[in-house]
């Protein structure tokens, strides 16, 4: 599939101060140099990820009346579902950085869903990603029209189940076109999607 990028400049890699875990599936830490501790809990109902004060272990987010819900989802044997995006874009980015970090912890197992704790993980960074820089993944017709948005980037089957599912009447296109000539997949501001489309993959609340 056609694929427009941007390149971008090189930046000095973050690093963890301590990292502290409770359990298998709630481990927190903080930036090297940092008070806020990103929180990652993974449970059987629901998947979170908060920013908490530095306080006595990650189990401690729970009592701290300033700590922010980041991003949720509901665990299912399909990955995440449900997926709720509350941080703004400085807390989404702050986020992202230190989960990212993160997942070299993070246990290659599921836990009870069926879900594999890390990729559930990785599936947040996206959503948080994405808010943090205000842009989403697409794919447009050659007609310039927007038809289906992402806040992660396609695989080459998401692309082609999207494609699949849209009208030959949105792409411009005859019965007998191939759809996949005529659709390309961009990265665009969120700003720029119209409001009839639902970005798949996390409902943005606004902030």
């Amino acid at each position: 599939m056609p694929v427009d990028t941007t390149t971008t400049t090189a930046e000095v890699p973050d690093t963890l101060g301590v990292v502290s875990a409770h359990r298998a599936v709630l481990i927190g830490a903080s930036l090297k140099g940092q008070r806020r501790q990103v929180v990652f809990h993974f449970g059987e109902d629901v998947a979170t990820v908060h920013i908490a004060g530095y306080g006595h272990g990650p189990s401690s987010y729970a009592r701290d009346d300033s700590a922010s819900l980041c991003v949720s989802g509901e665990p299912s044997s399909g990955g995440l579902t449900a997926i709720e995006v509350h941080a703004t874009q400085e807390q989404a980015d702050y986020a992202r950085r230190v989960l990212t970090l993160l997942l070299p912890y993070l246990p290659d197992e599921s836990h009870g869903s069926g879900t594999w704790i890390g990729e559930c993980a990785q599936t947040f960074i996206a959503a948080l990603a994405a808010r943090a820089e205000r842009r989403v993944w697409c794919i447009r017709a050659d007609t310039g029209r927007i038809l289906h948005a992402s806040a992660s980037e396609y695989s080459d089957s998401d692309f082609d189940h999207a494609v699949d599912c849209l009208e030959i009447d949105d792409i411009g296109i005859e019965e007998d076109d191939d759809r996949d000539e005529h659709v390309r997949v961009e990265r665009i501001p969120q700003a720029d999607v119209p409001d009839d489309i639902t970005i798949d993959g996390a409902r943005w609340l606004q902030r």
